[in-house]
């Protein structure tokens, strides 16, 4: 029965479509075909382009979205090799997430994703109901952001790592 179990889980996880994104210069898995959406905002420093690449999963799924963002700063204004500014973008960053949400900050790290400096956090929103894990970077001018959102009774579940995990560059940014 265990092997029975285990082979269900490794055809789940096997069963993954992967995305790949020149224009976001990346690739990654996720449990269906991904989704791309674009806006632009006028920002003070100057006009955003915000991509998106989201899957939305069925109701019974563990978890309920998984996406990677990704903007591109003009030059000068952000830097991965400003430790002390890309700490304070961060740190804006996950306020300004807390905030959209109405949630509450339960744990967040610093830590390097794809040799870049990020950080990974977790919130609990909409009343503790649910739960969204972000990991983001910024690798040269470029803002990334991968997020999966859980219901709160399901949100330890090996599909979060199996989507972090799977997310890599496609080559090194150009700054």
């Amino acid at each position: 029965m265990n092997l029975l179990l285990i082979l269900a889980f490794l055809f789940q996880l096997n069963g993954w479509v992967e995305t790949v994104s020149y224009d976001g210069n990346f690739k990654v898995k996720a449990p269906g075909e991904m989704t791309h959406k674009q806006i632009s905002k006028n920002t003070p420093v100057g006009e955003l382009t915000y991509h998106s690449m989201f899957y939305g999963a069925e109701d019974e799924d563990d978890n309920a979205l998984y996406m990677v963002s990704w903007v591109d700063y003009p030059e000068g204004s952000l830097h991965s090799d400003s430790i002390e500014l890309v700490r304070d973008f961060l740190d804006a960053t996950v306020e300004t997430a807390v905030l959209n949400v109405d949630g509450e900050l339960m744990y967040q790290s610093d830590e390097r994703i794809e040799g870049y400096p990020g950080r990974y956090w977790r919130i609990d929103y909409n009343k503790g109901t649910a739960v969204i894990k972000t990991k983001a970077f910024i690798a040269g001018r470029r803002f990334y952001s991968l997020q999966v959102a859980s219901r709160h009774t399901r949100n330890i579940n090996r599909a979060v790592d199996q989507f972090f995990d799977s997310f890599h560059l496609l080559s090194a940014p150009q700054n």
